[in-house]
């Protein structure tokens, strides 16, 4: 299964329904409620809902290093996100080289 960040963001609802099919499992809480589960340490931004208004945010310069990491790491993700629709071509990697 192939999950889409930004179609979670948008239909969490409709992700878990799928999700639950495809692993045959059922789930503890909601994907929904997940900000208010129970952890043994706190990491940031899961201790509040979804916010629908992050898709976009990798983009950001303060992400830039983890970019390059992901990048060095994982030569074949630029193809991957053509492959996926998330790009129309490898002009996105000049500003990480």
């Amino acid at each position: 299964m192939i999950l889409r960040f930004e179609e979670l963001l948008s239909n969490s609802a409709a992700i878990e329904y799928q999700f639950i099919k495809f692993a045959d499992c059922e789930l503890s809480m909601p994907f929904s409620d997940f900000h208010s589960a129970e952890r043994a340490k706190k990491a940031p931004g899961v201790d509040r809902p979804l916010d629908t208004d992050v898709a976009d945010n990798w983009k950001n310069e303060e992400h830039k290093d983890r970019i390059l990491y992901l990048l060095e790491e994982l030569p074949e993700l630029g193809d991957w996100l053509i492959e996926m629709g998330y790009e129309n071509d490898k002009e996105w990697l000049q500003r990480y080289s």
